[in-house]
């Protein structure tokens, strides 16, 4: 009996450790990259997995550090301005979201059965840049628990719009 408790007391470490014991966490602490495309999730992990990707991503800024934990290395991205990558995208928004405020607010779409989130946001162009507001759709497909395509469209509001808020909450 004694064996058997001193097995359990040295092993159940190592064993949550590794996810044996328990279900692992869904969103680790951010110094680590969660991105594993062979890892399964339930639908509501890649809930909780985007939904702190966008907060990371949109809100904070931590453009390198929401890639690296959330999306892989070898982005597929469909965007003709950006190299494949997760590195090219950051440094992509980086230098262009430098210009901008915001978002201003955001409408997050999951789709767990085909495994994709969507995010829209508004931006709006710091003084002085002249720059116009500015609506994305940004949208990510899943493979497990990380994201590996991207998608985006942008449209900005040119100065003779019909409709002056499309952008509206």
């Amino acid at each position: 009996m004694r064996s058997q408790f001193a097995l359990i007391v040295f092993a159940a470490p190592f064993a949550l450790f590794h996810g044996i014991l328990a279900a692992p966490s869904c969103i680790p602490d951010t110094s680590t990259t969660f991105c594993d495309p062979s890892r399964p999730i339930t639908g509501s992990q890649m809930r909780s997995i985007f939904n702190t990707f966008v907060d990371q991503f949109y809100f904070k800024r931590d453009f390198q550090g929401a890639m690296k934990k959330f999306v892989s290395s070898n982005l597929i991205q469909h965007n003709p301005q950006i190299a494949n990558g997760s590195q090219a995208q950051v440094e992509v928004v980086t230098s262009i979201l430098a210009n901008y405020d915001g978002p201003e607010f955001e409408l997050v779409i999951i789709d767990v059965e085909r495994g994709y989130g969507v995010v829209f946001n508004r931006f709006r162009g710091k003084a002085g840049t002249g720059l116009p507001i500015t609506g994305v759709a940004d949208i990510y497909r899943f493979e497990g628990s990380c994201m590996v395509e991207h998608w985006d469209v942008i449209e900005g509001l040119p100065p003779n719009s019909t409709n002056p808020m499309p952008f509206r909450k």
